[in-house]
């Protein structure tokens, strides 16, 4: 799952293939954002810089009007 990932984030040129229509290469401008309420939701290797992950946070935060 995280080399797809990794192709999805770092590939610069995607195919697209339209129905009925040849596929054609078109530059990747796809964006992503995953949540997970687990503490280990993704196991990435060390140093990798195509993933952002935020702090854990242990309190819940309370809802304000």
């Amino acid at each position: 799952m995280v080399r797809v990932l990794k192709q999805a984030i770092a590939d610069i040129h995607i195919a697209i293939e339209e129905k009925g229509k040849d596929i054609r290469n078109g530059r990747n401008n796809a964006g992503f954002f995953f949540a997970t309420n687990k503490r280990n939701g993704i196991m990435l290797e060390e140093g990798d810089r195509r993933f952002n992950i935020g702090n854990w946070q242990e309190q819940k935060i309370n809802q304000t009007n």
